[in-house]
């Protein structure tokens, strides 16, 4: 009998997405021979914590609309993982887990289960040629299988763009909704890379007020826009300061705009950081894939761009701590109140 105080917690970490049926799938977890130095956590939500059976079964309940491909850490400082679909079609799986032998075998691995750890040890290797040959037929036979997205989304034909996106344009259009499809799409084909001297891209988005906000309407003025979202951290640390900047400059002069990049427009709605902000704010769906995004390649935030009186690009900054180059550019530019 193995001492409850050895049995180790499971983590498992979530980093696909994918829309099915909803269902739930049971992932049992059996070990044998556990040691008590052995880092077993398993976390992937709040929610869906792992049941212990007894002292060597634990069971996780997987509730979701989405297929995930897991990961199931049995020793983090080893890096020892294990890699199991989550699929709502299938009921249960079981997964033994040997600690003495250092292997963690799936009782029942779906046909997603095999061809992945093929593909994915192939990838790894320096056989890309031969991943890509497996990836490439299983889209060719199953285009409206979501593992197609995936292997497009993670590393087939990583060298030959292409390829890559004639691949993405063999797969069903319903996936075309998916964040994965739209980041592939935008690396390939939409994204750009503005530089200074650029033209403003127009646009009309959701409105704090419910309205609709139409950047066409400015006219004759800086105009800085400042990408954020309540997710990000260093944009909610700055909002005071850029509350404070937003008071010292003439409104007549500059023009501000935040585009919120929340996943959820009730996130964005009910944010206690848009309640601060004394000037434009709108939201923009798809987040990073959406058309702002792509048209001046963000790829973090926070995240600004500074116009001048042409909606002529002036500057393009990413990051808090260029919040203070940008006041020094606004004062530069005689944009202070005290300059009326």
């Amino acid at each position: 009998m193995i001492k409850k105080s050895l049995i180790p917690i499971f983590f498992v970490v979530s980093f696909l997405y994918a829309k099915t049926c909803l269902s739930q799938c049971t992932l049992t977890i059996k070990q044998i021979g556990v040691k008590s130095d052995t880092t077993f956590v398993a976390n992937y939500d709040e929610s869906q914590q792992p049941k212990q059976i007894n002292d060597s079964t634990c069971v996780f309940l997987y509730d979701s609309i989405a297929a995930d491909r897991i990961f199931v850490f049995l020793n983090r400082k080893t890096r020892w993982v294990k890699r199991v679909w989550m699929e709502p079609s299938i009921k249960s799986k079981t997964l033994i887990v040997n600690y003495d032998k250092k292997t963690a075998v799936l009782l029942n691995p779906t046909e997603w289960d095999v061809i992945t750890e093929k593909w994915s040890k192939l990838l790894n290797s320096d056989m890309q040629y031969a991943s890509d040959s497996i990836g490439s037929n299983y889209i060719n036979k199953n285009p409206s299988s979501y593992l197609s997205l995936y292997f497009i989304s993670h590393g087939l034909y990583n060298d030959n763009p292409i390829q890559k996106l004639a691949a993405l344009n063999l797969i069903t259009p319903t996936f075309k909704d998916y964040p994965e499809y739209k980041q592939t799409k935008a690396s390939l084909t939409k994204r750009k890379y503005p530089k200074t001297g650029d033209s403003f891209a127009e646009f009309e988005l959701q409105n704090s007020k419910g309205g609709t906000f139409t950047s066409s309407t400015i006219n004759g003025k800086w105009i800085l826009l400042n990408f954020w979202s309540n997710n990000c951290a260093p944009c909610l640390r700055e909002m005071d300061d850029l509350v404070k900047i937003y008071k010292s400059l003439d409104t007549s002069k500059i023009q501000f705009i935040s585009i919120a990049l929340d996943d959820k427009i009730e996130t964005w709605k009910n944010s206690k950081y848009l309640k601060k902000m004394l000037w434009t704010s709108v939201w923009q769906p798809d987040n990073l894939y959406g058309y702002l995004c792509l048209q001046y390649n963000l790829t973090a935030m926070p995240f600004f761009v500074l116009f001048d009186v042409d909606k002529k690009i002036y500057l393009i900054k990413e990051g808090s701590s260029e919040l203070q180059t940008i006041k020094n550019v606004l004062i530069e530019k005689n944009l202070s109140s005290k300059n009326k």
